[in-house]
């Protein structure tokens, strides 16, 4: 099947003499590929992440070491746990309303005037998304299933523990459907036994990794609303006219922003992958690159699907296109797996773009279940399982695209469309260069305008880049004119003090002979005064007032 996905591009790794294995080496040697992680990662080589992220399986067994150095979180000793601690990392989500809540707003009284009395324990402030939090770890692991009843009961407890630590130390972070499938990836990550409680250690860093996540990577989707996330839509739009305008064409068709890809966007790909062992890869490739690169990777994702949408539309299936553009295509993490004589294909599709985007707690209602079974025999044709894509091939591609269509590039603008404090711009893969956690977490207070620009049409855009066309050549007339001023007001300046040193020869004349010009004063005098009159009009005055003025005023 021909997916539309190019030739794999060449890694690029340094030469098998340096301190880092070869890709050869790399193709998948557990301990090789640890290795060079490890020492990337010490060696703080962010390319040399990026060119390990583009091969089967990615960071492997280095994977938890590797997303700390990505997100900047150090693992230090910690102190052990207060009591407090102690019973938040207890309770299970149905117990959740049973923690002592006291809003910021609220004072107890009744302690009035009795200052001897021991003081109690600081009530808890909880967060006002923190039912939806627990409607949503109650069907969490249903995409990445645990197999025990019991440890599936106890990992959502410490899912939703993690997830309302996080917002309640962030408070003006506001949690939206999805993100808690984000976070039990890294959860099941730093986690990965089903048998063994999480430490209180593990807990800690773990916490960290997901508040700078959230601080650094999600805070634009965590305000008051999805613009930002329609922001990326654009810029998908924008990378895919680039690529294939015909292709563009025709999903456009079906829908003018590529809204199918919302939920990809929203939850980095987690809500819609289907297993642990493909999505963890897609972490690798985006927690090591700008956060704008997960809409160069849905362009991969819609990209590898040209064939079948194209086939639809000469089926006269249009109507089918949303969904399946809405479906990731089916993937493998490694080539090798699509040729085991005795595997079944995975025909389960991925979940599609449902109501599970109601977000923001607006309605505290469970989001919709991530598997959808669907009845084979009534899907069309392009519709039905295909062959499998190698997963690094779609990531090859996305990189790839973002090396040739970068997002300040004239054809994708993005800061035409995102504001200047959005998390596109405002991550960089340089710690020093972030704002602080505190500054991040304020930054989602700031005016809409700040995170994402206005939504524009077809016909508002182009009216825009005319006027700005319009605002550029006004300026230039208006330049040009300013310097036609300057250079009259320097032109008038000269006349006058040449018509000042004018009347000063002439004065000078008079004064010689005793009267005017011709009167019968001192003659040598009277001449030699001439010839400089004369040379000094021929060369300052003439150019400026005419040869018939200057000659009429001087009798010349």
């Amino acid at each position: 099947m021909d997916t539309n996905i190019e030739t794999p591009v060449a890694v690029l790794l340094p030469p098998s003499s340096s301190p880092h294995p070869s890709s050869t080496d790399l193709e998948y040697d557990s301990e090789e590929r640890k290795h060079a992680v490890l020492g990337a990662v010490e060696d703080k080589y962010w390319d040399r992440l990026r060119d390990i992220s583009l091969l089967p399986y990615g960071f492997g067994e280095a994977r938890k070491e590797a997303w700390m150095f990505l997100l900047n979180v150090q693992e230090t000793a910690t102190a052990a746990p207060s009591p407090l601690d102690t019973e938040l990392r207890q309770r299970r989500p149905s117990t959740a309303p049973e923690v002592p809540v006291e809003s910021e707003n609220e004072t107890d009284t009744s302690r009035e005037g009795t200052s001897d009395e021991v003081p109690e324990k600081p009530a808890i402030v909880a967060h006002p998304d923190e039912r939806q939090v627990g409607l949503d770890t109650d069907r969490s692991f249903v995409v990445y299933p645990i197999e025990s009843e019991s440890e599936k009961l106890r990992r959502q407890g410490e899912l939703n523990t993690l997830i309302v630590d996080v917002l309640r130390k962030r408070p003006q972070l506001q949690y939206f459907q999805g993100y808690h499938d984000i976070v039990s990836v890294l959860y099941l990550t730093f986690s990965p036994s089903n048998s063994t409680p999480i430490s209180f250690e593990t807990l800690t860093v773990l916490e960290r990794c997901v508040e700078k996540l959230s601080l650094h990577r999600l805070r634009d989707s965590m305000g008051m609303g999805l613009e930002p996330v329609v922001g990326l839509l654009q810029v998908m739009k924008r990378v895919l006219r680039s690529v294939d305008p015909a292709f563009a064409s025709l999903v456009e068709e079906t829908s003018p922003l590529p809204y199918f890809a919302l939920s990809h966007i929203l939850t980095l790909f987690a809500h819609d992958t289907p297993t642990l062992e493909l999505i963890q890869p897609i972490f690798d490739f985006l927690l090591c690159r700008p956060p704008i690169v997960v809409a160069y990777l849905a362009v991969a994702m819609t990209l590898s699907r040209k064939e079948e949408a194209f086939r639809l539309a000469r089926e006269g299936d249009e109507g089918m296109m949303h969904s399946l553009l809405a479906t990731l295509p089916q993937m493998v993490v490694a080539e090798e797996v699509i040729a085991e004589p005795d595997a079944e294909p995975d025909t389960k599709e991925a979940p599609g773009t449902p109501e599970l985007l109601a977000v923001k707690g607006e309605q505290a209602e469970p989001s919709p279940s991530t598997e959808e079974t669907l009845d084979s025999s009534t899907l069309s044709p392009s519709l039905l399982p295909s062959a499998p894509i190698p997963l690094c091939t779609l990531l090859q591609k996305a990189s790839a695209l973002y090396a040739a269509h970068p997002p300040t590039s004239p054809e994708i603008s993005a800061q035409r469309i995102l504001g200047p404090k959005s998390v596109v711009f405002t991550w960089s893969d340089f710690a020093s260069l972030l704002p602080s956690d505190d500054d991040a977490e304020a930054m989602v207070n700031l005016p809409k305008e700040e995170i994402v620009l206005p939504l524009m049409d077809e016909d508002e855009e182009a009216e825009r880049d005319d006027k700005e066309w319009s605002i550029v050549e006004k300026e230039k007339e208006r330049a040009s004119i300013r310097r036609q001023r300057v250079l009259t007001k320097f032109r008038g300046r000269t006349v006058m003090t040449s018509v000042v040193m004018l009347v000063g020869v002439a004065l000078a004349i008079y004064a010689s002979g005793g009267g005017p010009p011709g009167s019968g004063g001192a003659k040598s005098r009277d001449a030699e005064w001439r010839r400089w009159a004369a040379w000094f009009s021929g060369v300052v005055l003439t150019p400026v007032l005419g040869k018939e003025k200057i000659g009429g005023w001087l009798g010349l």
